[in-house]
Parts: structure tokens; sequence; C-alpha cells
């Protein structure tokens, strides 16, 4: 009986994964561009979006009494959503493009993402730490 709860909880879980990856790229692109408009530097602009991003995965994470993905061990989570942050501006900057700036930005989050799911890649743990 354990067994079939935790497979159709993985079951579940992997039905979301594409869907989240999306969600985290647009609104930490969006989120960052808005905080861009408002006059904020890079780095500001880059952390607001991250923050708009993770904060929409949490909250439906929290609302469906599961642990959200950013709070999950070792998950790499944030960290693709402040680098697709920064490689928008990068290719916003160089490109001048709009466009093509937020669907270089957006496709990184997303592919990024569901690479690191795919293999299972992890952010390292310091396991002197008791």
């Amino acid at each position: 009986m354990f067994s079939y709860w935790s497979r159709a909880h993985s079951l579940k879980e992997s039905r979301i994964v594409f869907p989240d990856a999306i969600g985290l790229g647009i609104f930490s692109i969006l989120g960052a561009q808005l905080a861009l408009d408002l006059g904020h530097s890079w780095f500001i602009a880059s952390m607001l979006g991250v923050m708009t991003g993770c904060f929409g995965g949490a909250l439906r994470d929290t609302l469906c009494n599961e642990v959200p993905f950013i709070f999950r061990k070792d998950q790499i989570y944030a960290s693709i959503a402040f680098a697709g942050c920064w490689l928008y501006f990068v290719c916003q900057w160089y490109l001048e493009s709009e466009s093509l700036a937020l669907t270089i930005g957006l496709l990184f989050i997303v592919i990024v993402r569901m690479l690191a799911v795919r293999f299972d890649i992890r952010l390292q743990r310091d396991h002197t730490a008791n």
C-alpha cells in the first residue's frame, strides 16, 4: 500500500515539473523586466525576478499541501532563475531585441531546469556541518 501512494505522488510530481519550469521562466523574466522598467539596477532586478518566479511555485505547492520545490533538499531552482535573468539582461543589452532576449532567457530557464530534474543535478551540500 505504501508503494502505491509513493508511486502516485511521484507520478503527480512528474506531471507538474514542466509547467512549473515554464512558470518559473516566465515570471522570473517578467518580474526582472518590470523591476528594470522601474529603474532598479540589474542585480536588484534579477533578485526581484527570482522572488517573483519562485513565489508562484511556492504558493501553488503550499496550497496543495506539498513542500515547495524551492525548499526541497539540494534542488537547483532559484539559481537557475537568477542565471536566466542575467542572461536575459545581457542578451537584451547586446542584441537590442526585447523579444529575442526574453525568448533566450525563458528557454534557458526552462531547459536548464528540465535538465537538472532529468539528470538529478543538485547543489553540493556541506557534509561537515551537523
